[in-house]
């Protein structure tokens, strides 16, 4: 069993339980030897965190922090560990106290936090399911494409958590599939907050972050008007839906800096353009998503999800 989720930065940080099958290239664990694929890091198997979480592997690392599966002695259940790595314990923190204000079963949950030998950590909820990263690659191998009715489902399921974090004043600005959890009775759960920006945030200017393939013009531009940061989430949405939709992403490039021109300016190409049964109400709201112009785009994610909801409805 495992726990994964991907950072900011692209390196991989688990918060899943999955089993080796389901999860992504790397981050799986073999319950028979209780072997790790990460060796080496901040904490070691063994390690007892506050007399309470002894840490049983390390599983991932980004950019701010590494994270290790370990079990809750109190409680007797598996949680994920993420921890500081140096210089970043302020950025750990700000995204453990985000996290605790947005309780919502589409969103990872955290359970305390804490300091150990001088790191800080956060404890945070093991989520069963797979990435939607590995569940579509999976499906790439298999060379077929998501049914219709699939790909709403999930869409639905971040538009309404993503709805939950924008009515809390903030933006999640790394909305990925592997970010995305799908776990038992068809719940989706979004992760890595790590980059996270507030509305709060104006005095300080937002941060140009995010994931190259998912970032919106703006973001790339470095114009976002912290009064529609939300919007950067609408657009990363539309990409999503545009990779689940045709299996591929909407611009490829073999640089990052090419990848970020077409961002900014690429016309968006159709969906119906690489896979003909896409229904016409779900190409066009992709291509809205997916606009250049942030007043373009859908102006919410209750809007998105309420027409997510129409479609699957066969409205």
């Amino acid at each position: 069993m495992n726990c994964s989720q991907v950072s900011g930065d692209g390196a991989r940080s688990p918060l899943f339980v999955g089993s080796t099958a389901n999860a992504p290239a790397g981050a799986a664990e073999s319950e028979a030897t209780g072997a790790f694929p990460v060796t080496g890091g901040l904490f070691h198997p063994g390690d007892l965190l506050n007399d309470v979480y002894e840490v049983r592997g390390k599983i991932g690392q980004g950019g701010m922090g590494e994270v290790y599966e370990a079990y809750d002695r109190v409680l007797c259940r598996r949680v994920a560990i993420k921890a500081a790595v140096r210089g970043a314990p302020g950025s750990i923190r700000r995204e453990a106290r985000a996290l605790a204000a947005l309780r919502d079963p589409g969103i990872v949950a955290v359970h305390s936090m804490g300091e150990h030998a001088g790191i800080s950590y956060v404890v945070m909820e093991c989520v069963p399911g797979k990435t939607l990263e590995a569940h579509l690659a999976t499906r790439r191998v298999g060379g077929s494409l998501l049914p219709f009715d699939e790909i709403e489902d999930i869409l639905v399921g971040i538009a309404d958590a993503l709805g939950v974090v924008h009515r809390a004043g903030m933006a999640h600005c790394d909305v990925k599939p592997a970010n995305v959890i799908l776990a038992p009775r068809n719940r989706v759960v979004l992760t890595d907050f790590g980059i996270f920006q507030a509305e709060s945030d104006a005095s300080t200017g937002v941060d140009r972050a995010g994931s190259p393939s998912y970032m919106a013009p703006e973001a790339i531009a470095g114009t976002v008007d912290c009064g529609d940061l939300y919007l950067v989430d609408i657009y990363a949405l539309g990409v999503v839906a545009y990779e689940l939709t045709t299996g591929v992403l909407p611009y490829d490039h073999r640089e990052a800096s090419g990848v970020l021109w077409m961002h900014v300016s690429a016309p968006v190409p159709s969906p119906r353009a690489l896979r003909l049964d896409t229904p016409p109400r779900l190409s066009r709201l992709i291509c809205d998503m997916l606009a250049k112009d942030p007043k373009s785009r859908p102006q919410g994610m209750e809007e998105i999800a309420w027409q997510l909801r129409r479609l699957h409805a066969g409205e």
